[in-house]
């Protein structure tokens, strides 16, 4: 059984009550910055079928990752086309998810989670995979020190 990290929605309008979310590290391919209105959170893009699917909470995503998620997730600049070009923006990737990577141009890596859902990355390939294996060696060591080994507590 997988780990159920709580969170709290985001709400729109001050008569809903409050309303909490479960989910696992493995339900969330990536995550971005949300603002609406006065308030600011977090949307997960979630690791399902359909392709849009999104929750939003009422956590920053710095805190959201270091605090609540261990720092699974994987920093990086990701980009979109809008009517007037490229719009960028800060997305936090579960490299757990990802099933596979391309580079498109020289200067932007498609990563393909195993939902089916893409995301277009503003970077080389090949400096995208010496940072997503630099973090994955970091992540191992904060799980050792905070967990210990695993062989060793049998």
């Amino acid at each position: 059984m997988a780990f159920l990290h709580r969170f709290y929605l985001f709400q729109t309008s001050p008569d809903n009550p409050k309303r909490e979310l479960y989910i696992t590290t493995g339900g969330i391919d990536y995550f971005t910055y949300y603002k609406q209105g006065t308030g600011e959170g977090t949307s997960f893009h979630l690791s399902t079928e359909k392709g849009n699917q999104y929750t939003t909470v009422d956590v920053l995503p710095e805190i959201c990752n270091n605090g609540a998620l261990n720092g699974l997730f994987f920093k990086c600049t990701a980009e979109v086309a809008d009517g007037t070009g490229m719009k960028k923006f800060t997305a936090w990737l579960n490299p757990q998810n990802i099933s596979h990577i391309y580079q498109f141009t020289p200067g932007s890596t498609m990563v393909y989670f195993r939902s089916g859902r893409c995301i277009s990355i503003y970077n080389r390939l090949a400096d995208f995979m010496k940072g997503i294996i630099e973090h994955n060696k970091k992540y191992s060591e904060r799980k050792y020190a905070t967990y210990g080994n695993r062989q060793e507590r049998k």
